[in-house]
């Protein structure tokens, strides 16, 4: 255990040796020695590098919304470049030789090319595509399981840039699981040994921690596009509204997240913040506050799509933040929202009212000085009242929220195509969890044990 130990350290030292799979390493994984013979669609690597290229530069808008929020595609399209660029790392061109396997597909464009119909469809995720299960996935997972690499740490040295880890179902368009593989959960659509040993990158973790078994999980922030959310430093001190909230109440999906079950449902904290809001704007003469329910903006089946719904609201949800001093956040159906994230680049100050939110870049962000919050029960049962808990906020503890979001904002960003200083804190996490890895002695996990991520 110490020899393995030393010389992993000494190979972080030199440069961790990391092994990519993405669009130019994808044909091994599907062809390679060690994975089974199965049957991919005649020129699926090539089709899938068209649609990455694509959606680097913008072109393709019929599978992203322009203004969407979703950090997998940014993840798979700037890995690689950002890794290139980092000291840090080695990146080895043979699995083998790797201390961590990173696999940088985004499952979404993949399953694309081969059987995901796209259409017009709002999500939470801002995309424009329905959610279908994908087969060509379920075979490349089960090709990623069966090489020799694979099973040499079991996949607790592989990271995975999965969207899909955790969702039982796809309610909203009511698909069911189409290729189910004899050792997969029809659950969790990936082999057991990957669900319940990777490590995850995603914006948060919806499993119970019965569920992760001895997965782990680095969170990363949702994608915000810079140019539309982000305002200058001299803008903040013409802020005129106290607080700005835009966002649903009743029309949500309902609680999707197992980690944050609890008694009451997320609309009744969203409705609680709402009304509390309201009320005490109301009584506050001098106060201007911006409230928008999107309730009011449904269409004829009580749904509202993201396009439609922002030609219909008095003012984009953008625009309420970057002239608001706090922006609530409460839970939706799942712990975390991309309006905490544009709320920060607005230099709004967050009010986080949901108590399983686990934010990324813990050891590397002040996220309780550069955020307010409250707990659930809290408001729902009135002993905390919102705006009179905002309103009582000092103006020098203001001000110095504001400086640590303008001093940290930059850092939760991808640009377009994936690079930015979003994926190299990413690295970061990463190399802490490789070295955490090797300090590690596997046999003292218990199978069912729940871990909590070292450095995430």
């Amino acid at each position: 255990m110490l020899g393995r130990a030393l010389a992993g350290l000494a190979a972080v030292a030199a440069g961790l040796p990391v092994f990519i799979y993405d669009e130019v390493t994808l044909h091994a994984l599907l062809e390679g020695p060690g994975a089974p013979e199965v049957s991919f669609p005649p020129g699926l690597v090539y089709q899938y590098r068209r649609v990455m290229d694509s959606e680097r530069l913008g072109k393709m808008t019929k599978i992203l919304h322009p203004d969407h929020d979703y950090a997998p595609f940014q993840i798979a399209a700037g890995l690689r470049t950002t890794l290139l660029g980092d000291s840090r790392f080695e990146l080895v061109k043979n699995v083998d030789d790797a201390e961590i396997v990173i696999v940088a597909i985004w499952e979404l464009g993949f399953c694309n090319v081969t059987s995901i119909k796209t259409v017009v469809f709002e999500t939470h995720m801002g995309l424009r595509a329905e959610y279908e299960f994908c087969p060509v996935m379920v075979k490349v997972y089960e090709n990623l399981v069966a090489t020799p690499r694979f099973r040499r740490r079991n996949g607790t040295d592989y990271v995975i840039n999965s969207e899909f880890v955790g969702f039982k179902s796809y309610s909203m368009t009511k698909r069911t699981l189409s290729y189910v593989a004899p050792d997969f959960s029809p659950t969790y659509f990936m082999p057991a040994a990957l669900y319940e040993n990777a490590i995850f990158l995603q914006v948060e973790d919806i499993r119970s921690l019965e569920q992760r078994r001895k997965s782990r999980t680095l969170l990363v922030p949702y994608y915000i596009p810079q140019s539309k959310w982000q305002i200058p430093p001299a803008d903040v001190a013409r802020k005129d509204s106290l607080v700005g909230y835009a966002g649903s109440v009743i029309t949500l999906v309902g609680n999707l997240c197992d980690a944050c079950k609890t008694a009451w449902e997320p609309s009744l904290v969203r409705k609680s913040v709402l009304d509390q809001l309201k009320c005490g704007c109301a009584r506050t003469e001098d106060v201007d506050c911006i409230l928008v329910n999107f309730d009011e903006f449904t269409d004829e089946h009580g749904r509202h799509d993201r396009d439609k719904l922002e030609a219909k609201l008095p003012q984009h949800p953008a625009v309420i933040m970057k002239t608001s001093i706090f922006c609530p956040s409460p839970r939706g159906d799942t712990a975390s929202t991309r309006r905490l994230f544009g709320a920060i680049q607005a230099l709004c100050i967050p009010v986080v009212i949901s108590d399983a939110l686990e934010l990324p870049f813990p050891d590397q962000f002040p996220w309780d000085d550069m955020i307010v919050s409250f707990p659930e029960r809290s408001v729902l049962t009135d002993q905390i009242d919102v705006f009179e808990a905002l309103y009582n906020i000092t103006d020098e503890e203001v001000r110095y929220k504001q400086s640590l979001l303008l001093q940290h904002r930059d850092k939760l960003l991808f640009d377009h195509s994936g690079v930015g200083h979003a994926t190299r804190h990413i690295l970061t996490e990463i190399l802490n969890y490789a070295r955490d890895l090797d300090e590690e002695d596997d046999d003292d996990v218990q199978p069912g044990s729940a871990l909590t991520p070292a450095r995430s």
